[in-house]
């Protein structure tokens, strides 16, 4: 029989103090411990794709604003318009 088994006893009658890593909780953090990891993988490959910034649909919609302007459909103060309104 093991310590854990016993109620943290020995089998000769010897107690023994089962700390947070006796009885599987050096599994538990183990296992905690590789989530934390993989967590913080995935949040910086995310933020690095990213290129630093959110895309909101304001650049889309700005981007679209300029291509209309240079087709003549929106005049520059239409545009200015536009730019006052999509830029933070």
């Amino acid at each position: 029989m093991t310590a854990c088994s016993l109620g943290g006893r020995r089998a000769r009658g010897v107690t023994v103090m089962m700390g947070m890593m006796g009885c599987g909780g050096g599994m538990l953090l183990s296992l905690l411990l590789w989530v934390a990891v993989i967590a913080a993988v995935v949040y910086l490959v995310v933020r690095l794709t990213r290129d630093g910034r959110r895309d909101d649909g304001r650049d889309r919609a700005w981007q679209l604003a300029r291509e209309r302007f240079a087709r003549g459909e929106i005049t520059g103060e239409e545009l200015d318009d536009l730019e006052r309104r999509l830029r933070p």
